[in-house]
């Protein structure tokens, strides 16, 4: 049935992200490449600005949510407090959960979950302290920022354990992460090799 509650809404919003993390990893029609710049030959050249990669995701997840039949509706930019703006707004009845979205490349990866995502948007009373941080992951070499505390993650998953360790116990059972991979896969043999650094980091998922 339909959201009873923003739990029950973020839970979807999350269960929704996490299909669309598969089916972007692993779809024949390879629905990463929505998320870089294109050079000669269709090769990913660079990452796209963040908001073309927001509005690529919004559009993938507003036709899953319509396939759903819920009535959830998606929307870029939704107003909070101090007119200040999440990526995206997901709402229903009343409820409205913010996703924050960082590409690995962002210079404030490691503390917009909490200066942005909890500080800003999650205190809006529609959300009932529920909101999502997404997270793109462009692979490895891609994360320049070191984290506040060990080594830079070499894995999507790694990444997520990482941010979800930053949350303070009260907000994890809230504010979830979700981190979507659109790293450029390994090239298969006889094509161009990927820069030596991203070989020999790249995990057998990227």
């Amino acid at each position: 049935g339909p959201p009873a509650n923003s739990a029950d809404l973020a839970a979807l919003v999350v269960d929704k992200l996490e299909e669309l993390a598969v089916k972007i990893r692993n779809s024949n029609t390879n629905d990463w490449r929505q998320y870089w710049n294109e050079g000669d030959h269709r090769r990913p050249v660079k990452p796209k600005h963040e908001d073309s990669c927001r509005d690529a995701l919004l559009s993938d997840l507003e036709h899953e949510l319509r396939r759903s039949g819920s009535g959830v509706d998606a929307q870029p930019e939704g107003q909070y407090a101090e007119d200040k703006r999440a990526d995206i707004r997901v709402a229903y009845d009343g409820h409205a959960i913010p996703v924050e979205i960082k590409k690995n490349t962002h210079p404030r990866l490691w503390s917009a979950i909490n200066d942005q995502l909890i500080d800003q948007y999650v205190r809006a009373p529609e959300s009932g302290g529920f909101g999502v941080y997404l997270v793109l992951w462009f692979g490895v070499r891609h994360t320049r920022v070191v984290p506040p505390t060990g080594r830079r993650p070499k894995t999507p998953a790694a990444l997520r354990e990482r941010l979800q360790e930053q949350l303070a116990p009260d907000k994890r059972d809230r504010v979830k992460v979700v981190v979507v991979d659109v790293s450029r896969p390994l090239t298969p043999p006889g094509a161009e090799s990927p820069p030596p650094s991203a070989a020999r980091h790249a995990s057998p998922a990227s």
